[in-house]
């Protein structure tokens, strides 16, 4: 779970209650996150609370119009250079196309995996004014001929192209593989996004919560947005 960014690196901090959970420290994942939004409901029950103080519920789902992409870049920190800037977004990006492969091939990705990552995102970048998943999974199944001298970056990011495939052909599809169509409002008092109508099964919620994640925490680099209001939340059974 995102918690927020450090202020003086500018990286991500995370948390995951079910690490402590399975060292024993605590005896149950459930938590108390106060902040402006809740990043993803997957039991719908935040929705009245946000309709109720005035607040917005933005609802996932299969046929609805509301899309989120998590490549989005987010908003640029003041005082921050091209080059920390480029490093940051790229990094989170990275990190983000890995942690979705994992989860659905069930394993660490290799290292020769991991590079066609990093060239698929950079061609797809370099590409394109707003990069989309689906355009780095066009990249890692036909890799560009000049990243593939001697023809092994087509198979070495094969099964990783096929794991992404499935936000974007696959039971996700319409969800994350296009730009954003909804903006976070720093007025309002809170912010939820529903996720009940695409809760199927434990895969498809870790894909899903990494997701709308992603594109929360680049909406939170704001300062405007991170300043904005605030209210309790509850994730977990």
């Amino acid at each position: 779970m995102f918690i927020g960014q450090d202020l003086y690196s500018g990286s991500s901090f995370v948390h995951d209650p079910w690490v402590l959970y399975c060292r024993g420290l605590i005896t149950a994942p459930n938590l108390v996150l106060a902040g402006v939004y809740v990043p993803g409901d997957p039991k719908g029950e935040h929705t009245p609370v946000a309709e109720a103080v005035g607040g917005k519920t933005i609802l996932l789902g299969h046929g609805m119009a509301n899309r989120l992409n998590p490549l989005d870049e987010g908003h640029r920190t003041a005082g921050l250079g091209d080059t920390q800037w480029v490093s940051q977004v790229t990094s989170r990006r990275r990190d983000l196309i890995g942690a979705l492969a994992e989860t659905v091939l069930d394993r660490r990705l290799t290292p020769l995996e991991r590079t066609a990552v990093d060239l698929a995102l950079d061609r797809t970048v370099r590409g394109a004014d707003v990069p989309v998943l689906p355009m780095v999974v066009d990249r890692l199944l036909a890799p560009d001929p000049a990243d593939d001298h001697v023809g092994r970056l087509t198979e070495d990011g094969r099964l990783v192209g096929h794991a992404l495939r499935r936000l974007v052909a696959g039971d996700l599809a319409g969800l994350f593989d296009g730009p954003s169509t909804v903006d976070l409002d720093p007025a309002l008092s809170m912010i939820c996004l529903d996720l009940s109508r695409v809760a199927e099964n434990a895969t498809l919620i870790s894909v899903l919560m990494t997701c709308a994640s992603a594109w929360m925490e680049s909406a939170l680099m704001d300062p405007a947005v991170v300043n904005g209001g605030s209210c309790t939340t509850r994730r977990g059974g």
